[in-house]
């Protein structure tokens, strides 16, 4: 693109933005981010970002997501979102702070060589409008699917009720519709109950888990849609329990197995796999397929990032994973894909090991 143009097109964007060298020294910024932030550019040309966001952002832990995510982009070309809205020293006299979010991207030329990086800057206020949408648009979603999910479940419990043996295999099939339509009502009432979070709420305090049913629940769930994928589960018989919320961890399972399913190899084995450890509890979702290579390794767990695949009609939103890990990180645990060994995939992750029961209900 022109340099002129691209000047041009950076005086007229109306987000802050600031742009910096590969080693970090702010080359170029707009008006914007001096009507945002007070920051003359002239006087700023030169000195490490890093430094203007320590001193400008007061809370230290925040000040860090700002300097990783400047850091992310610049050494691991990662894109990365500051949703969380941060209060920033403006020197204005007429507004001494201004509270902002804000996106740290990669810079690169028409060739694809990185030059440095990006950081957009947006005043919070036209990030709280966005949420107030988003929070609307979530409550009246959940509240018209209560309805006809409703009636899904009357319509099953009484055709539940004619059945003469709960042991017939529509008898089975009919459990596993009356369980998967109970857990959609919980995350209905949740996204009801709490709009405004990025996730469904969750109990503050962790369950103590019982994971050996619950995969094995997952299992039979997903053996049913009969996808030509045999499912293993290896779980040993004294599997300890894990913390965290029942609802959240078939949430997070389900959507490895189901990545797993979409994209292993036709006629290959999916195995659900766990292992009790000193402190947590892991579980690892293994298949064939062609795992993690490239630029998207390192960005996975991105939202939107597809993976790679050979199946022509395999199709997603790109946010399963993004999901899971949030869900993860929010009992404790963590979330991670292993490379191929002997020409397997596994994406696992891990959860805090329950202390002794005391009396807790289990899960």
């Amino acid at each position: 693109m022109d340099a002129t143009l691209s000047r041009s097109l950076l005086l007229s964007l109306p987000s802050a933005v600031c742009v910096v060298d590969g080693e970090g020294k702010i080359l170029d910024g707009n008006p914007a981010l001096e009507a945002l932030l007070g920051w003359n550019i002239d006087a700023q040309r030169g000195r490490l970002l890093a430094d203007c966001l320590g001193g400008a952002i007061a809370d230290p832990a925040q000040a860090l997501s700002w300097l990783v995510a400047l850091n992310d982009a610049l050494v691991r070309e990662r894109t990365t979102y500051l949703n969380l809205p941060t209060e920033f020293r403006t020197g204005l006299a007429e507004r001494p702070t201004a509270t902002v979010v804000g996106v740290a991207a990669p810079w690169a030329d028409a060739d694809g060589r990185q030059l440095g990086a990006l950081l957009l800057i947006h005043d919070g206020a036209l990030y709280r409008d966005m949420e107030g949408i988003r929070a609307r648009f979530l409550a009246a979603i959940s509240h018209e699917l209560n309805s006809p999910v409703n009636n899904i479940v009357a319509a099953v419990e009484r055709m539940a009720c004619l059945l003469e043996t709960k042991d017939a295999p529509v008898g089975r099939l009919l459990g596993i519709l009356q369980a998967e339509l109970a857990r959609l009502q919980r995350l209905l009432g949740s996204l009801l109950s709490s709009p405004q979070t990025q996730m469904p709420a969750r109990a503050a305090r962790p369950d103590v888990v019982a994971l050996k049913p619950l995969i094995r629940r997952v299992a039979s769930v997903f053996s049913v849609r009969d996808m030509g994928h045999p499912i293993v589960v290896d779980v040993p018989a004294e599997l300890p329990f894990a913390l965290g919320h029942a609802d959240s961890i078939q949430q997070v399972l389900g959507n490895l197995v189901d990545n797993a399913l979409k994209y292993a190899p036709a006629g290959s084995t999916v195995s659900i796999a766990a292992r009790g450890r000193d402190d947590d509890v892991f579980v690892c979702v293994v298949d064939r397929g062609p795992g993690i290579g490239g630029p998207a390794h390192d960005r996975f767990l991105a939202p939107r990032v597809d993976l790679p695949h050979e199946k022509p009609t395999t199709s997603g939103h790109g946010i399963g994973l993004t999901i899971a890990a949030c869900l993860v990180q929010s009992m404790g645990g963590k979330l991670w894909y292993e490379e191929h060994t002997a020409g397997e995939c596994r994406f696992c992750f891990s959860l805090p090991l329950a202390p002794a029961l005391d009396g807790d209900a289990v899960s």
